[in-house]
């Protein structure tokens, strides 16, 4: 049976555990002060998308999906999640820093 993927909003201490491996370019350095959309299987996180508002900017932080969960479509997911999340949210712009690996997802969105 393939795993069931559930996606919610999620503390900054359950995206811990992707640290490190999965996330060698990703600092986490924002803390309790992002919004982190999670995806899990089995109650275990295997990525994570976040965002942070700044009067009338919102930034992306913190995305990462886990090595062995990559390439099955689930950035996609949490990318759109967290755009359906800031949709109503006033603001005038959007912007994040991104890696080789993900940069043609931010220029194509």
């Amino acid at each position: 049976m393939k795993d069931e993927i559930k996606y919610r909003v999620c503390s900054y201490d359950e995206i811990l555990p992707l640290k490190g491996r999965d996330a060698k370019y990703c600092g986490f350095q924002y803390g309790n002060t992002a919004i982190y959309i999670g995806a899990f299987v089995e109650n275990k996180i295997i990525g994570v998308c976040g965002y942070i508002i700044k009067k009338d900017k919102i930034e992306f932080v913190n995305d990462v999906v886990s090595l062995d969960y990559r390439n099955k479509g689930i950035y996609s997911i949490l990318w759109k999640e967290r755009q359906c999340r800031i949709k109503n949210i006033p603001h005038k712009k959007e912007y994040a820093y991104s890696t080789k690996m993900s940069i043609d997802k931010y220029i194509k969105e």
